[in-house]
């Protein structure tokens, strides 16, 4: 099971990260970081967490051995300053940089940060946007990445069709999607 934790417009992007990967065949589950430890886990793909205040901090979010911590508003934080995850595994920081504090992350433990946002120097950001019915954003990967699975990922430009206004979301939830082994391609054929 992928565990996905969400700090900052949590309902918004679960909502979206749902719908892609049932779309894609995964079974998810959303819910909230109270409701955690009282789940069973074992027949769920995908286990998608919010965490708002008083749970956003490394002791409350380290117990939830994330893979991915998806960073939408770092406001919203109390105290992360190290980094949350407990696995042995590789976990991934996603970290919006348009509304990023300064966070300090010390660590013995194997994760990386990926921004992602409207900056140019985020790793993953937007090149364009058409509008219509459906938007049309030009999603622009800047760096190569690894994924989960450990595939790498390379930089490259791909277009995506969306229904939703709210781009801080959407681009949060591609992001989490790609890296949790969602294909572009698969990206690129649905209606997001």
């Amino acid at each position: 099971m992928i565990k996905i934790g969400i700090i900052g417009d949590f309902l918004k992007t679960a909502g979206i990260i749902s719908s892609i990967l049932e779309k894609s065949s995964f079974s998810v589950k959303i819910i909230n970081y109270k409701h955690f430890f009282s789940i069973m886990q074992s027949n769920i793909d995908f286990l998608i967490i919010g965490i708002c205040s008083p749970y956003t901090s490394s002791d409350y979010i380290n117990k939830l051995q994330l893979d991915i911590l998806i960073i939408n508003d770092s406001s919203q934080i109390t105290n992360l300053t190290n980094p949350p995850f407990l696995s042995n595994k590789l976990s991934i920081v996603l970290l919006n940089s348009d509304k990023s504090e300064e966070i300090e992350l010390k660590t013995k433990t194997p994760f990386y940060v990926i921004t992602f946002g409207f900056n140019s120097n985020a790793t993953i950001t937007i090149s364009s946007r058409v509008s219509g019915v459906n938007d049309t954003l030009q999603i622009c990967i800047q760096r190569n990445l690894t994924t989960l699975q450990n595939v790498k990922i390379l930089e490259q430009d791909f277009s995506i069709t969306v229904n939703s206004k709210n781009i801080d979301v959407i681009l949060s939830a591609i992001s989490a999607a790609i890296l949790s082994g969602i294909s572009i391609d698969t990206l690129k054929n649905m209606i997001i």
